[in-house]
């Protein structure tokens, strides 16, 4: 029998035995698994730490392979652990199920033997029980170890077969990968993206054609190494474009919703016999940094370039009109406005200002905007105060409204005879008549104050514009000096066909007439003639010069080109001579042409190179600073008057002592307009230089600067607008209109390229590729794009319904139409202009010219003519001036307001032909019979003396 020491160990009980079938194997209960339990000594894994980005290798196909592997090795080894506990646990139970029929058979026995040893035996008892307890504990731990066994085993298996896939995986994923970064689609469930689309955007704005932006895109792409599935169509790179246009609709509507106050401008052009308008708002960008000043947040948006079919005030209204229906209308379809549509009448009452240049058509086209301003006020005050009435001022107004109607169709049964269309019509122009009679008794109850800051509309009229007509007037003025002070002057450039008749009166000269003829041959506008190229390397050429030289572009009608051709020529007189010469003998035949040969002419004549002096201090102390300070100093054109100031006073001082500019001293702090350094400080010198040389210098920059200063008088009276008067700073940042137009006139240039590139685009395309370069609205719909995407769809749908509607060629259709009807209109107006001169050439054929001017100053004779016959006399006189000179010189009979002064132009007109007579340009001088002799009879008046034309005395203004 086998001793068995039981030891208590902690909660447990502790048997040490040999058991025939443990072989080796001892078993301690209650005591922890050393394989299971590692100890303190045994080796660890690494714990394994995040790697930063910068220390972090990229992770290998191969790598992927060995981390599958491993992670199999490590469950096949948790497998195997669990396994051999699993037959410890069975040795286990075995050993224990001995052990209890040895208890149970010890126990048997120790009854017997150990009947009085009760104690003993109930601890035995006790301790067969905890060692029964134990067994079935170890039992439900078996179960669970057997469940989890199975378990694994199924995810080993699971694991073999995914080791076995993971290659075959591994290589697919790395092929999609792949594939995810190199090809990229153009392209989000068939249609194209809003990134690709903002692409093709910029690539149009940078001139790219639109046959030409698929392959810029898939050669930039594949640069890259990005591999696109497609590429935009040149068809639907238009449309995008279009989609453009409609977008920047959004974004300007966007900027005039949140904006107070803006301002309009608009010039414009014609090309190939079509009108085109060119339209720009000035606008406070809300999105700008509100850091700067508000005059630096202001921007000037390009809403419209359209073809009209007259350049009319009221056409040009009428498209400001149109333009406005299409913007609200655009915007109020769009997600942006469905919600919140704007009324079309606060595109009127907001705009308070207008830039244009001094045209007369501009000016009236203000005068329109106001009218159609004010009406757009009242309109919105009357349907205020209308929708805040009550029932029965609302029921009042009805009642007025029908009897208006039925009292103006002549009664209730007229009008009950009317049609239904007609009532309509009668209604609504009533309605509009008694809102506008609310709105403006609405208006009159404003203080004063309130009513001239809501009708406060200015009107600007572009700086240079001012400069351009004031050279203008200074160049004109300039030509006088020569006959004022009886000096032969420059010489007479005559053309090729003049030059055979020697036509004085059909020829030009002076400094003006030279600029424009070495513009023609050193700049011509026709590329393809001219010595352009030729003038430039050998200008280069030269050691002194040793750039290329472009004479100024005077064959264009830009700012300030006549004084910068003048000042060019001053500062290389020598050398353009040497080059005419050059250009003499690099012919073969060794001969000039008729223009070269007037150009070298008039660069040895010094009347002519005073011209060019004067036009150049003039350019270059007035003209050029006065553009270099509106450029750069001023952002309002309402902060320009003292600049105007200071160039009228400039022109005074000059007036009074020409030796500011023309003496020996010249100083450009006191003689420039803006007291800085000269834009050609060469040309100064060398004008100055020639001053004692040429006649007249100081005179013609007198009479020069004299017809500057008329000039900015007559077009700075815009200033003295009561408009502008007494203006708060606020207030002229409300009504801020640039100080130039350049703007607009650089829209109409670039709508003539457009048309010169593109001869067959249509204006809505040209109109919206111009506006998405010039407004640069990308930030505004990637902003707005990434808040409502619907946007996208809505450009996309409204330019597809635009294309199929066929809008564009309905339009050119319409602008035929109307042209025809002009057409017709001014047919009819010159039949009627030909009958009307018809008759009034029978009536000059019927017309017997009195000659004898005592019929016009004797009272009596006088007192018989009629102011018809006087008329008819002047007109006589005027067709025979026509003939002589080519016009008429005596002015017409419906610019002379009274009897005196017709009568005074009669008789100087009969003493030039009598001038005339003796200069030998008429071959007589016809005296009818006395017109104051009977109708019948062709003698004298009884107590009349004969008269006798041989004394010049009987003729007024000859003699005493």
């Amino acid at each position: 029998m086998r001793n068995y020491v039981p030891t208590r160990k902690g909660q447990s009980l502790n048997f040490t035995q040999s058991h025939p079938h443990s072989g080796k194997r001892k078993r301690a209960f209650g005591t922890a698994n050393k394989e299971n339990d590692p100890s303190p000594t045994s080796p660890r894994a690494p714990t394994s730490k995040p790697c930063s980005s910068s220390t972090r290798s990229p992770i290998t196909n191969h790598d992927r392979v060995l981390a599958g592997k491993l992670r199999a090795e490590h469950y096949e080894k948790r497998f195997r652990n669990e396994r051999k506990k699993n037959n410890r646990m069975e040795d286990s139970r075995a050993q224990l199920k001995d052990v209890v029929q040895q208890l149970n058979e010890e126990l048997r026995v120790s009854r017997v033997e150990r009947r009085k040893e009760s104690g003993y035996v109930a601890s035995l008892v006790r301790e067969r029980d905890e060692a029964l307890e134990k067994i079935t504990q170890l039992e439900d731990r078996m179960d669970k170890v057997r469940a989890r066994n199975v378990r694994l085993v199924a995810e080993n298996s699971k694991l073999r077969k995914r080791v076995k896939r993971f290659a075959e995986q591994l290589e697919r994923s790395i092929n999609h990968a792949v594939d995810d970064v190199v090809i990229q689609s153009s392209k989000e469930k068939g249609i194209i993206t809003p990134a690709m689309r903002l692409c093709v955007l910029d690539l149009a704005n940078h001139g790219v054609p639109m046959d030409h932006i698929a392959a810029v895109i898939l050669a930039v792409s594949d640069a890259f190494g990005i591999q696109l599935d497609s590429a935009p169509s040149a068809r639907s790179c238009r449309r995008i474009v279009k989609e453009g246009g409609i977008l920047d609709s959004l974004h300007t509507m966007d900027l005039l919703n949140h904006a107070e106050h803006f301002t309009i401008s608009g010039d414009g052009t014609s090309h190939k016999n079509l009108n085109y308008e060119v339209k720009h708002v000035t606008v406070t960008d809300y999105l700008a940094d509100p850091s700067l000043p508000e005059a630096e947040r202001k921007q000037v948006l390009l809403v419209g370039l359209d073809n009209t079919s007259s350049h009319t005030s009221e056409a040009q209204l009428n498209g400001w009109e149109n333009l406005c229906h299409v913007l609200h209308k655009t915007h109020n379809d769009s997600p942006l406005g469905r919600e919140d549509p704007v009324d079309t009448r606060t595109f009127y009452t907001k705009a308070c200002g207008m830039l244009s240049d001094h045209a007369p058509d501009q000016k009236k086209t203000c005068r329109l905007w106001v009218d159609k301003r004010e009406k757009a006020d009242l309109e919105m005050r009357g349907e205020a105060v209308i929708r805040s009435l009550g029932g029965e001022e609302l029921v009042e107004m009805i009642t007025e409204i029908n009897d208006t109607n039925i009292r103006l169709a002549g009664g209730i049964v007229a009008w009950e005879a009317t049609s239904e269309a007609d009532r309509q019509i009668r209604y609504a122009k009533i309605e509009q008549a008694i809102v506008l009679r609310v709105g403006r008794e609405a208006f009159e109850k404003l203080p004063p104050e309130e009513q001239t800051d809501a009708r406060r509309f200015v009107w600007g009229g572009c700086a240079m514009h001012k400069a351009i007509n004031a050279s203008k007037g200074a160049f004109t003025r300039l030509a006088l000096t020569w006959p004022a002070h009886e000096h032969a002057g420059p010489i007479i450039l005559f053309n090729k066909d003049n030059a055979a008749a020697a036509a004085k009166r059909l020829s030009g000269r002076g400094g003006v007439k030279l600029v424009e003829l070495m513009g023609m041959l050193l700049n011509n506008s026709n590329k393809k003639l001219g010595q352009q190229d030729m003038h430039a390397i050998w200008f280069e050429s030269q050691i002194h010069i040793s750039r290329l030289v472009r004479f100024p572009d005077v064959s264009n009608n830009r700012y300030g080109t006549l004084g910068y051709g003048a000042a060019e020529i001053i500062a290389h007189l020598a050398l353009y001579i040497e080059f005419l010469e050059f250009i003499r003998e690099h012919k073969g035949s060794g001969q000039w042409t008729n223009l070269e040969e007037n150009i070298y002419n008039a660069l040895h004549c010094h009347a002519t190179l005073a011209d060019l002096v004067a036009m150049t201090l003039y350019s270059q102390s007035c003209d050029i600073p006065y553009m270099r300070i509106v450029r750069t100093e001023i952002l309002n054109q309402l902060d320009l008057p003292p600049t105007n100031d200071k160039a009228k006073a400039l022109c005074r001082k000059v007036i009074a002592d020409p030796g500011i500019l023309c003496g020996s001293e010249v100083d450009y702090k006191t003689a420039a307009l803006d007291g800085k350094q000269w834009q050609r400080p060469d040309a100064v010198y060398a004008a100055r230089a020639m001053v004692s040389k040429l006649p007249l210098v100081a005179e013609c920059v007198k009479f020069t600067f004299e017809g500057a200063l008329e000039t900015w008088e007559r077009f700075t009276e815009d200033e003295r607008s009561q408009q502008r008067v007494g203006l708060t700073e606020q207030q002229k940042l409300n009504h801020l209109l640039k100080p130039t137009n350049d703007h607009s006139e650089g829209g109409a240039g670039q709508l003539k390229k457009a048309k010169q590139r593109a001869p067959n685009a249509t204006m809505e395309f040209i109109d919206s590729k111009t506006r998405w370069g010039r407004n640069k609205p990308k930030g505004w719909v990637k902003k707005t794009g990434a808040e409502n995407p619907h946007i996208f769809d809505y450009a996309r749908v409204t330019a597809r319904t635009s294309d199929d509607s066929g809008q564009s060629k309905r339009k050119r259709i319409e602008i035929a139409e109307e042209a025809k009807d002009i057409a017709t209109t001014y047919t009819r107006k010159r039949v009627k202009t030909k009958a009307r001169r018809d008759e009034k050439q029978k009536e000059l054929d019927a017309c017997v010219p009195i000659e004898d001017s005592r019929a016009f100053t004797d009272p009596t004779r006088l007192k018989s003519l009629r102011n018809s016959d006087l008329d008819l006399q002047i007109d006589w006189h005027r067709s025979q001036e026509k003939e002589v000179l080519g016009k008429p010189k005596t002015a017409s009979h419906s610019s002379l307001s009274n009897r005196p002064k017709k009568v005074a132009a009669i008789v100087a007109a009969i003493k030039q032909r009598l001038e005339w007579v003796k200069s030998g340009l008429i071959k007589e001088f016809y005296m009818p019979p006395d017109i104051s002799s009977d109708e019948d009879s062709g003698g004298e008046q009884e107590g009349e003396p004969e008269m006798d034309i041989e004394d010049d005395r009987d003729i007024v203004g000859f003699g005493g």
